[in-house]
Protein backbone atom coordinates (compact mmCIF):
# COMPACT_ATOMS: atom_id res chain seq x y z
CA UNK A 1 0.00 0.00 0.00
CA UNK A 2 1.29 3.28 -1.12
CA UNK A 3 0.92 6.27 1.63
CA UNK A 4 -1.71 8.81 1.18
CA UNK A 5 -4.38 5.87 0.02
CA UNK A 6 -6.97 5.48 1.40
CA UNK A 7 -7.37 2.01 2.76
CA UNK A 8 -8.23 -1.22 0.67
CA UNK A 9 -7.08 0.68 -2.46
CA UNK A 10 -3.23 -0.93 -3.94
CA UNK A 11 -0.71 1.67 -5.66
CA UNK A 12 -1.15 0.98 -9.66
CA UNK A 13 0.60 2.47 -12.67
CA UNK A 14 -2.00 3.72 -15.52
CA UNK A 15 -1.05 2.98 -19.13
CA UNK A 16 -2.05 5.08 -22.00
CA UNK A 17 -3.91 2.37 -23.95
CA UNK A 18 -1.42 2.42 -26.47
CA UNK A 19 1.00 0.10 -24.09
CA UNK A 20 -1.39 -2.54 -23.80
CA UNK A 21 -3.55 -2.92 -26.52
CA UNK A 22 -2.36 -4.18 -30.33
CA UNK A 23 -3.13 -2.34 -33.32
CA UNK A 24 -5.04 -4.56 -34.71
CA UNK A 25 -7.32 -7.43 -33.05
CA UNK A 26 -5.85 -10.93 -34.36
CA UNK A 27 -9.02 -12.24 -35.28
CA UNK A 28 -9.10 -9.64 -37.59
CA UNK A 29 -6.54 -10.39 -39.95
CA UNK A 30 -6.11 -13.47 -42.10
CA UNK A 31 -4.36 -14.88 -44.90
CA UNK A 32 -6.16 -16.40 -48.04
CA UNK A 33 -4.83 -19.33 -50.53
CA UNK A 34 -3.43 -16.77 -52.65
CA UNK A 35 -0.78 -15.43 -50.04
CA UNK A 36 -2.45 -11.76 -49.28
CA UNK A 37 -3.88 -10.72 -46.47
CA UNK A 38 -7.87 -9.53 -45.41
CA UNK A 39 -8.00 -7.02 -43.05
CA UNK A 40 -12.12 -7.38 -41.98
CA UNK A 41 -13.13 -4.06 -40.85
CA UNK A 42 -14.55 -3.30 -37.97
CA UNK A 43 -17.92 -2.06 -38.97
CA UNK A 44 -19.10 -2.15 -42.54
CA UNK A 45 -18.27 1.15 -45.00
CA UNK A 46 -21.47 2.67 -46.34
CA UNK A 47 -20.31 1.08 -49.97
CA UNK A 48 -20.81 -2.39 -48.30
CA UNK A 49 -16.89 -3.37 -48.14
CA UNK A 50 -16.35 -5.57 -45.34
CA UNK A 51 -12.26 -6.50 -45.64
CA UNK A 52 -9.59 -5.19 -47.29
CA UNK A 53 -7.69 -7.19 -49.39
CA UNK A 54 -3.48 -6.19 -49.84
CA UNK A 55 -0.15 -7.87 -50.25
CA UNK A 56 1.62 -9.10 -47.25
CA UNK A 57 4.72 -5.77 -48.06
CA UNK A 58 1.60 -3.59 -48.29
CA UNK A 59 -0.11 -4.72 -44.64
CA UNK A 60 3.39 -4.45 -43.19
CA UNK A 61 3.77 -0.85 -44.84
CA UNK A 62 0.58 0.31 -43.24
CA UNK A 63 1.03 -1.51 -39.91
CA UNK A 64 4.47 0.30 -39.53
CA UNK A 65 2.96 3.97 -40.28
CA UNK A 66 0.58 2.90 -36.72
CA UNK A 67 3.22 2.99 -34.63
CA UNK A 68 4.69 6.18 -33.07
CA UNK A 69 8.15 7.39 -33.04
CA UNK A 70 10.80 6.66 -30.53
CA UNK A 71 11.03 10.38 -28.61
CA UNK A 72 14.21 12.19 -28.20
CA UNK A 73 15.41 13.26 -25.13
CA UNK A 74 15.86 17.57 -25.68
Amino acid sequence: MVRGEPAGLTARRVFPRSEYAPALANERVQCNPAGQVLLKLEAPWRNGTTHLVMSPLEFMLRLAALVPRPRLPF
